[in-house]
């Protein structure tokens, strides 16, 4: 991994002084449930320092499948923005032929979680796929273009997020399989919950911390001082969710006599405990254990029987943990019971969180076959905060859909009457301070 980054920062160096404009790419793929480390020899938040872009030619089209099962890029694309900033490039299309408004889904997708980004719209005919992408040319122009002519709602935009998911480098790097899987699970109820979220790397224990909880669904190899770091923001008021295996070895991966986290919940008030989990005030703050988030039952092996690795196409993590609603519950115990955001929607609807100069910028798009009716996001509005106001954007054929705003106390309830594909409100002096 360190050899690979070097590489990089050679080339980039070389590049910026013939050009500081260009942007460079890699094609190394951006895997989410496998370990990218010692599979590519790639850590992509070190190869991160040194592009602009990743390119990633999975086969995990944005869908909904016919087993209920919600397929996305949202992990991949929350990645490489947490990676200095980072864009995915990918093809909005597989193969396959797609109906016009998966089309519209596949690509508002893109936009909403990849800051604008469209990644791979469509290339010369004569390449392979290329009568493919010059299906649908009027719809893959209309959005490209709305997208330039709304610039405004992407670029100029930082995450919010109230959640962190920190996938530790030094951890996984030496993970198996299962811990990956535990991990998709969370970001799966994350995202299918809608649940403002950032996937953060190990850079994050070093930097203001701007979320309200931080999750470690299987950090098995932690270090004394990251433990100290967290046990730290709990004190002060953070909320930390605790998985599977969490502390059980050092850095090394050499077990700890005592895992870490032990001595916090024995110096903590306990709040609730049952098999599944344990929960407890700390200082300032709350924490919470999972014993277990995914099981090695009907998982896909690793290895193929010759030894060679698996790389099949496997859906079987992208689903919510078996005891999902213990998780939902641990979760909102760690932020305290009071969600700053809340959006009501039928499942598939996905939601992305901006914010910038005060306003926050939320992009909904609906997986479904069909409208979602009557969206409603609920937001509370911080003491102080000037009047908050409501518009909506959408590329949609038929525009922007009607958004009716009521105000109760501090809290704010936004009606969107019909959502067809994808639509993105703007929220307006929701932080009273930027």
């Amino acid at each position: 991994c360190w050899f690979s980054a070097h590489i990089g920062e050679e080339i980039a160096r070389t590049v910026h002084a013939i050009n500081p404009e260009a942007a460079i790419d890699v094609n190394i793929g951006v895997e989410v449930q496998q370990n990218h480390a010692m599979l590519f020899g790639q850590d992509m938040p070190t190869v991160a320092r040194y592009t602009d872009g990743m390119f990633s030619e999975d086969s995990y089209w944005p869908k909904i499948h016919d087993d209920g099962k919600i397929v996305t890029r949202v992990r991949q694309m929350k990645m490489l923005e947490s990676c200095n900033g980072n864009s995915l490039l990918a093809y909005v299309t597989g193969n396959a032929p797609q109906s016009e408004r998966q089309l519209r889904q596949s690509i508002a997708h893109m936009a909403a979680f990849n800051r604008g980004a469209l990644g791979c719209l469509g290339f010369a005919g004569i390449m392979a796929g290329g009568m493919e992408y010059g299906r649908d040319y009027d719809t893959r122009r209309h959005a490209a273009r709305w997208v330039r002519d709304h610039r405004h709602l992407y670029r100029p935009t930082e995450p919010f997020s109230e959640v962190a998911v920190w996938r530790s480098q030094r951890s996984l790097a030496f993970a198996p399989r299962l811990n990956f899987a535990a991990y998709m699970r969370i970001e799966q109820l994350l995202i299918e919950d809608r649940v403002p979220f950032r996937i953060v790397f190990d850079d994050w224990l070093q930097q203001l911390r701007p979320e309200r909880a931080i999750l470690l669904p299987a950090v098995e190899c932690l270090s004394k001082d990251q433990a100290a770091t967290l046990q730290a923001f709990v004190e002060k008021g953070g909320g930390l969710l605790i998985g599977q295996g969490t502390g059980t070895f050092d850095q090394d991966r050499r077990r700890r006599s005592v895992p870490l986290f032990d001595e916090l919940f024995e110096a903590s008030e306990p709040c609730h405990a049952n098999d599944f989990m344990q929960l407890a005030r700390h200082g300032a703050g709350r924490v919470a254990r999972l014993a277990r988030i995914v099981d090695h039952v009907g998982q896909v092996p690793s290895h193929l029987p010759d030894g060679t690795v698996n790389f099949c196409l496997d859906h079987t993590n992208w689903t919510v943990p078996e005891e999902a609603d213990q998780v939902r519950a641990a979760l909102d115990w760690v932020l305290g019971h009071r969600r700053k955001i809340l959006v009501e929607a039928p499942r598939g609807v996905l939601a992305e969180y901006r914010r910038h100069e005060g306003n926050l910028y939320i992009h909904l798009v609906n997986m479904r076959d069909e409208p979602s009716l009557n969206v409603r996001v609920h937001v509370q509005v911080a003491d102080g905060a000037e009047p908050v106001t409501a518009t909506l954007e959408s590329p949609d054929p038929d525009g922007a859909a009607h958004v009716e705003t009521v105000v109760s106390g501090h809290g704010v309830q936004m009606i969107i009457a019909e959502l067809d594909v994808y639509a993105v409100l703007v929220v307006r002096s929701f932080f009273s301070n930027g």
